[in-house]
């Protein structure tokens, strides 16, 4: 269990792709319950976020603080480093390493985290997050500007290369960000943006829950991923 790291769960009811999204059921259990649970068996300090009157009313373990998230940070339009900020000078978070652990990304297992934080530790990044890949042909991609072309990758010869001469591609995928609540402070109260690390994770556990159809996608999976350590 990690002493020298909090994990924050952002847990927002008033979602509007997917209603209440962060309680939806996954396997019969509201999302963020994978989050919690995780954090219980991972973290010996967690806080989770909410609105929810449903989560404000629960029960957790001693480890995990529930904090009432105010109205004007509950906006659709409230950017998550808002979130983290209000935290940590609440909590007096500064010097404290973070991991941000959300709940629409459920299929995240306990190694991943794992992984995260060992990772973390032995480098000395400004932020730590995951990623997984996807499809290479956006470097073929580009924006119209004035009636020209203009490339989204700096290699021109991109646009007219093979899918399979392409470099890899990854993109965030949501599932764990790690920083020192310092580098964000210094960050203009954001998340740091110089010197970030990454680890690949497996599509099958990347799925980022914002729609029905990412529900759907994510129930499949459960099944296969069974094998791995609890949720």
């Amino acid at each position: 269990m990690y002493k020298d790291f909090i994990a924050i769960i952002p847990a927002r009811s008033g979602s509007t792709r997917l209603k209440d999204k962060n309680i939806s059921k996954l396997n019969g259990r509201p999302l963020y319950t994978y989050s919690t649970n995780q954090a219980i068996r991972l973290f010996e300090k967690s806080i989770i976020s909410t609105n929810f009157s449903l989560i404000l009313e629960s029960f957790f373990d001693d480890r995990i603080t529930i904090d009432e998230r105010p109205a004007e940070l509950c906006l659709n339009t409230t950017p998550m480093s808002e979130v983290i900020s209000y935290l940590i000078h609440k909590y007096q978070l500064q010097g404290k390493n973070i991991v941000l652990l959300q709940p629409t990304s459920p299929l995240r297992s306990d190694v991943d985290v794992i992984n995260a934080v060992e990772q973390f530790s032995s480098t000395k990044c400004s932020m730590l997050m995951t990623v997984s890949e996807v499809s290479s042909s956006i470097l073929k991609c580009g924006f119209i500007d004035n009636g020209t072309f203009v490339s989204l990758s700096n290699r021109t010869e991109d646009i007219f290369s093979n899918d399979q001469a392409l470099r890899t591609i990854y993109k965030p995928n949501g599932a764990i960000y790690i920083f020192n609540a310092d580098d964000f402070i210094k960050s203009n109260n954001n998340f740091p943006s110089q010197n970030i690390y990454c680890i690949s994770m497996p599509k099958n556990r990347s799925i980022d829950i914002n729609t029905e159809e990412d529900l759907i996608k994510a129930q499949k999976e459960i099944f296969d991923i069974i094998g791995r350590s609890k949720y």
